[in-house]
């Protein structure tokens, strides 16, 4: 959390937060920023003459379909003439923070091997990937409420210990002894 929080200062410092929050391509350009501003978004191109190295580029839409349409930016590696042609293994994907087009696991066509995707990162897969970005999408309204609510709960506490501290020491002194006492008594009834 240290490490986030100063990576964003040091962001904000600099005058460059955008960096933070926005994919990169092959060629270390951002996307969706300066020239790119038409191309938000980042997809993984697949050669078929190289099924194994993927190259980053930029598209202007996640394509959700194995025939879906889409532009793309290109990079010095994958010019866009290449990018759009099909000389490219194509894909459906689902957006993902709505900067990233994720490979859907359903709609993969049968050119590509399952099993060279399996265990990307140690013990996670394509899929798993796949479960967790759902996942996230699903629940940020989720996820928002319980930031607040431990933002809620932090205050009060504070409050509490500010406001109401012999009341609070005094409440777990006679807490504790009461529940010494009352285990006590339970213990010497089972025994």
């Amino acid at each position: 959390m240290g490490w986030y929080i100063y990576s964003c200062m040091f962001a904000y410092s600099e005058g460059k937060p955008h960096e933070i929050f926005r994919p990169v391509n092959g060629d270390g350009k951002l996307c969706g920023w300066e020239d790119l501003k038409d191309f938000p978004k980042l997809y993984y191109v697949i050669k078929k003459s190289e099924p194994k190295t993927p190259r980053a580029v930029c598209v202007d839409t996640c394509p959700t379909e194995i025939e879906s349409k889409f532009k793309c930016h290109g990079t010095a590696a994958i010019p866009a003439a290449v990018c759009e042609s099909e000389q490219m293994v194509r894909y459906g994907t689902k957006p993902l923070l709505k900067r990233f087009c994720v490979p859907n696991v359903d709609k993969l066509p049968p050119s590509i091997d399952m099993s060279s995707y399996d265990n990307l990162i140690g013990e996670f897969g394509l899929d798993d990937i796949q479960e967790i970005g759902e996942d996230l999408m699903e629940a940020q309204n989720a996820f928002i409420l319980v930031f607040f609510t431990c933002i809620f709960v932090m205050i009060i506490y504070g409050l509490m210990i500010y406001y109401l501290t012999g009341v609070l020491v005094w409440v777990s002194i006679v807490g504790t002894g009461v529940g010494v006492l009352l285990l006590s008594l339970l213990l010497n009834q089972w025994v």
